[in-house]
């Protein structure tokens, strides 16, 4: 017995249908049969897809947020810096007012300065 009969039989079986209905719901089955509706929507499809496809681009804008600067974070690193400065004649180089870069002995150091929210 070939697939096909195979599938025949188990319709006939299942769907408690004759052998006639059976065969027409297999070639059914195996067709890619598409009906008025599906025509339309296919040709809708391939109109859309080559809209998005053309669609310019346009450049986005970026958001410019304003950085609020951390005072106490500043005033921290100035004093540091000033000791450094004072204390062992080093060329101090403050990022805004986060990090502290500076040379000894033709080493190069920086010093990060971090606030640690509550949660």
């Amino acid at each position: 017995m070939t697939e096909k009969e195979k599938v025949i039989q188990n319709y006939m079986t299942s769907l408690n249908i004759s052998r006639i209905e059976a065969e027409s719901l297999y070639l059914d089955d195996q067709e890619d049969y598409i009906d008025e509706a599906g025509e339309v929507m296919e040709k809708n499809a391939s109109t859309m897809k080559s809209m998005y496809a053309h669609a310019e681009k346009k450049p986005k804008k970026k958001a410019t947020k304003e950085r609020k600067v951390d005072n106490i974070k500043l005033d921290m690193l100035q004093t540091v810096a000033a000791a450094l400065e004072d204390e062992y004649d080093i060329d101090v180089t403050i990022e805004k007012e986060v990090n502290l870069h500076f040379t000894v002995d033709g080493v190069d150091f920086s010093m990060k300065l971090t606030r640690h929210r509550k949660k």
